[in-house]
């Protein structure tokens, strides 16, 4: 097996893993997995280098095509993400103001100063 075609393969397990169910409990597992299997494809591009054949050429093409779908996937994996992450600062910052509600007001002390004497 040559490296473009372990490349790949590489991408179709990348692939499959981005299409399995994410969720807030398997997400560290699924995202660890994404990080191995993209520093192994990184190893194997280094290594990559023309003159290429007509099946290396239509291996990478096929590898390109993976490698968009990939793309979508792991921005939107991304986005819920960040949308997630508003979220909780969103509800933290809610129960502290639930907590203490005048945690913001500034105050002069209710004291006056006459300007004229």
């Amino acid at each position: 097996m040559n490296r473009l075609q372990q490349l790949l393969v590489l991408t179709r397990e990348l692939e499959d893993v981005l299409n399995g169910q994410v969720n807030a409990q398997n997400r560290d597992d699924i995202m660890g997995e994404v990080h191995e299997l993209l520093d192994e494809r990184k190893k194997l591009l280094d290594q990559i280098t023309p003159p290429f054949t007509a099946d290396e050429r239509l291996t990478g093409q096929q590898t390109v095509a993976l490698n968009e779908q990939i793309q979508q996937k792991m921005d939107a994996l991304f986005d819920a993400l960040k949308l997630e992450m508003k979220q909780s600062k969103k509800q933290k910052k809610s129960n502290r103001s639930y907590l203490n509600p005048y945690e913001n007001v500034k105050t002069a002390d209710g004291m006056y100063m006459d300007s004229r004497n």
